[in-house]
């Protein structure tokens, strides 16, 4: 698909304003008539890797009940802003999709217990167990997973632009995948 916007900003601030999270093509046409063309190209494409999650939680995302899906590692970086399949752990579907806007470090364990990764206000307002983040982590302090107790520190990997299949999609993946599996067409 490629849309094509033409217009004529009134500043070059309102140019650098325009964001779009595809790949923009900005051509100037004649610098006296400031006309600008903006060629965006959107990918169409299917996902190609998938992401691994139990069924409660992957309900409680396509629910929006949850925004953050909860990992003892950091998105990698070069999956930041990728848009993924959501693979059913275990049940061989993809559900939906989403995009992954990217990483923060939610907790630290100190101790027998979890605390925030420092006391810097960011990390403070980011702890995965204070009450006004039980609605992206898709639990209150008092249903925190088992598995994350086995976990030394704790990154929720953003998610954004949720989009539910009408209907599961059957797929195959690669044997011994954990976290992300290609998508084999």
């Amino acid at each position: 698909m490629l849309n094509i916007l033409f217009t004529k900003p009134a500043s070059v601030s309102e140019v650098s304003a325009l964001s779009v999270t595809t790949m923009d093509v900005v051509v100037e046409r004649n610098v006296q008539t400031q006309y600008i063309f903006l060629l965006k190209l959107v990918s169409v494409m299917a996902p190609q890797y998938a992401l691994f999650i139990q069924k409660q939680w992957c309900d409680k995302i396509f629910n929006e009940e949850k925004t953050w899906e909860l990992r003892s590692f950091p998105l990698p970086a070069k999956k930041k802003g990728e848009v993924v399949a959501i693979a059913c752990s275990k049940a061989n579907l993809l559900l939906g999709e989403v995009r992954l806007k990217g990483c923060l470090k939610v907790g630290s364990k100190c101790g027998g217990g979890w605390e925030p990764a420092s006391n810097s206000n960011k990390h403070v307002k980011n702890f995965f167990l204070d009450a006004k983040n039980a609605r992206k982590v898709g639990f209150d302090r008092g249903g925190v997973p088992k598995v994350i107790n086995d976990y030394r520190q704790i990154f929720a990997w953003i998610l954004r632009d949720v989009k539910k299949y009408d209907t599961p999609k059957a797929w195959t993946p690669t044997r011994g995948a954990v976290t992300f599996c290609k998508i084999k067409s």
